[in-house]
């Protein structure tokens, strides 16, 4: 049987316990001010749709960072599921949560000394890299030849959820259909007990941040949240047929592929491709509401969801 009361068990108990610390993180978060409180006066508006500066400054006072609540879930898992097997990466997603933290606060609390809305690319992107060469390390990866792909699959899929969250309900709601399936698989394939109970934990996470994420949004994720989120999705991964997985991932692929194509033209061509990248920005500037963006977003993942269950048991 591929769910029992024990999943749904420790799904009602994850609930609870995001639950309720989730609104005094969130007033905690209102009365630090971990949000944007200043704005640029670089910014060519004359090709700006108003969805967009609407929708900036509807979330100009909303605080980020809801994803250090992770932190909370990470030790209840090791607590009372963990094992000395799961601990390497209960800590590499402890880190990578708190990476995320210190790239918020550099956001929000260090543009006056270093004039940049938080670390630097580089930054991230070399944090990033060591701390899955460790993990791929500690966890004995069989082939070099594997590697260069591992580690690039990791860290593009990581900065790709950053990315995503961006809109009102976006990031939440495709995590809601991805975070099953990937359930699903664990269990159909490996039936790693650990794995299956973290990916539950972190699905009730995502239940509690969604249900204050969605329009009008009273929290965002932050990169506290994100690069975590993105992590785990993409080293589970890695651990099932590719195929399958690439069409789970797609919106979040074409949303960090839109991106990283606007810096590599905008740098060697000297040109934009889109408006403004990522993608669902660009549709926004394009006359998109948020809404249709999002709940379009959720409707394509839905099936995409359906599709990739498909392929995986028929492949």
């Amino acid at each position: 049987m591929l769910l029992n009361t024990d999943h749904l068990t420790l799904f009602f108990i994850g609930l609870v316990l995001n639950g309720l610390v989730a609104i005094p993180l969130i007033n905690l978060l209102y009365r630090n001010k971990f949000y944007k409180t200043k704005t640029s006066d670089k910014v060519d508006t004359s090709k700006r749709n108003p969805n967009y500066y609407n929708h900036l400054l509807s979330n100009m006072d909303t605080p980020s960072s809801f994803g250090i609540l992770l932190l909370l879930d990470l030790v209840f898992f090791q607590m009372f599921f963990g094992s000395t097997q799961t601990l390497v990466l209960m800590l590499v997603l402890a880190v990578f949560t708190l990476l995320g933290f210190l790239d918020d606060v550099v956001k929000y609390f260090g543009y006056e000394k270093v004039k940049r809305w938080g670390l630097t690319t580089g930054q991230k992107l070399v944090s990033q890299f060591i701390i899955v060469v460790l993990l791929l390390y500690l966890i004995s990866v069989p082939s070099l030849f594997i590697l260069p792909f591992t580690l690039l699959f990791i860290v593009f899929i990581t900065n790709s959820v950053n990315i995503v969250d961006g809109l009102d309900g976006l990031v939440g709601t495709l995590c809601m259909y991805i975070f099953p399936v990937l359930g699903y698989f664990e269990i159909s394939s490996h039936n790693n007990v650990n794995l299956v109970n973290l990916v539950i934990i972190l699905f009730s996470f995502l239940f509690v941040f969604l249900y204050f994420n969605i329009k009008p949004a009273r929290v965002f994720l932050g990169d506290a949240g994100s690069m975590p989120l993105g992590f785990f999705i993409a080293f589970l991964g890695l651990r099932y047929n590719l195929i399958p997985i690439f069409v789970l991932f797609s919106l979040i692929i074409v949303d960090g592929l839109s991106s990283l194509i606007q810096m590599f033209s905008i740098r060697y061509l000297k040109r934009k491709v889109f408006v403004i990248a990522p993608l669902h920005l660009h549709l926004l500037n394009k006359g998109w509401a948020d809404t249709k963006i999002v709940q379009r977003a959720g409707i394509i993942q839905l099936v995409l969801s359906f599709i990739a269950i498909y392929l995986f048991r028929v492949l």
